[in-house]
């Protein structure tokens, strides 16, 4: 018979289930009426830290109600795991920046956090963690790309602090990749910045005229995007403040 490695009591109303591994499976111990034998059942899910949550938050829960009719959920703060933080934040996130940012930040967490993360604890999350998993992108991506993927995690971290969840960010105390190479382009850096120099700037401005030359010499002066000009009213220009206000952009 299979020995029980992890065993975890939470308490509902009033039942007491435990929670507890055999055969790699979370299984769940409960006393539906005192004074009779416990019951047993499998939940079927594997006994990961992420499935752990779900045990507590969704099968718990159902059956507490199934015997009662009213249902307590009582989530710990330490229960949460990252990828139901990333989650928290991106409904947050999606509102504050624009489409086609969200879009790239949330593909830069599923495709290069998630998988290192998603199934850990968010108080569980050190430095050394956040240190090997930088080490292990720059094996295969430029600094300034995996400067980008930390970015986004930093940011639900912070959240996370900001919301009392954790006490502190762990990234903030791992230093950054630095940009050790010169920047050239890549397919995969089409977000990163390569400025023209003077000498470039002018010979586009005097080999192009009319709309064209317009369009280059409103993005060099102002440092605005194609997207942000060609979404452009007349209405978003202020004329007497010398002003052009920035609500939205064109992908």
């Amino acid at each position: 018979m299979a020995k029980s490695n992890k065993r975890e009591k939470v308490h509902y109303l009033d039942f007491t289930f435990t929670i507890f591994e055999k055969y790699n499976k979370w299984q769940i111990s409960f006393y539906p009426v005192k004074g009779e034998p416990p019951k047993k059942k499998t939940t079927g899910l594997e006994a990961t830290a992420s499935n752990l949550i779900i045990v507590k938050r969704e099968i718990i829960p159902s059956i507490v109600e199934y015997l009662t009719g009213k249902v307590e959920i009582s989530v710990q703060k330490e229960d949460l795991c990252v990828q139901e933080w990333a989650e928290e934040f991106f409904i947050v996130h999606k509102d504050k920046v624009r489409p086609h940012v969200y879009k790239r930040n949330l593909g830069h967490y599923n495709n290069h956090v998630k998988p290192y993360f998603g199934d850990k604890l968010l108080h569980l999350v050190k430095p050394i963690d956040i240190e090997k998993w930088q080490n292990k992108l720059l094996k295969n991506f430029k600094h300034l790309t995996v400067q980008k993927y930390r970015s986004i995690f930093l940011s639900i971290f912070d959240y996370a602090v900001k919301n009392e969840v954790v006490e502190s960010n762990p990234i903030r105390k791992v230093e950054s990749p630095k940009t050790i190479e010169k920047v050239t382009m890549h397919d995969d850096e089409e977000d990163d910045i390569f400025p023209f120099s003077e000498a470039e700037i002018k010979t586009l401005l005097e080999k192009t005229d009319g709309y064209l030359k317009n369009f280059i010499m409103l993005m060099y002066a102002t440092g605005m995007r194609p997207g942000e000009i060609i979404a452009l009213k007349w209405g978003d220009i202020d004329f007497d403040k010398k002003q052009i206000n920035i609500y939205k952009t064109i992908v």
